[in-house]
């Protein structure tokens, strides 16, 4: 399990690291970072898929908790006023796809994007596992 989540978090710091100029100092998005969340989201989807078509039966159940702990630290951080806890929990969990957001959708950062972010990578990861156990 602790694999799991050291690939998620290393993969979501690489991505988060490149769309991170376009979500803090809200600058103009770029293609780079929507390919780069383009390409966040097929890894995260693929890797559940690998997952599921391993067999990997605790997955579903990993996934779930990773992205609700994920999402209970962004909100705790965030209405709790919690910058410690907010800005890390905001790299990891919702920076890594706000590359494309913003440039197909020209949003601005706000906490509703950031709930979508999460409740949309959770869902990718969901679908990717399902589809690697019907393969």
């Amino acid at each position: 399990m602790y694999k799991h989540v050291i690939f998620i978090l290393l993969v979501s710091s690489i991505f988060g690291w490149i769309s991170f100029d376009i979500h803090v100092m809200k600058s103009e998005a770029t293609l780079i970072g929507a390919i780069s969340s383009i390409l966040f989201v097929i890894i995260m989807f693929f890797y559940s898929a690998y997952m599921g078509k391993q067999n990997y039966v605790n997955f579903a159940l990993f996934i779930t908790k990773y992205w609700g702990i994920g999402l209970f630290i962004y909100l705790a951080g965030y209405f709790m006023f919690l910058a410690l806890v907010f800005y890390p929990a905001n790299f990891l969990f919702t920076i890594p796809i706000y590359g494309a957001i913003r440039y197909f959708f020209d949003v601005l950062p706000s906490v509703s994007v950031g709930i979508f972010s999460i409740f949309f990578l959770y869902f990718t990861c969901l679908v990717g596992y399902f589809v690697g156990r019907l393969k």
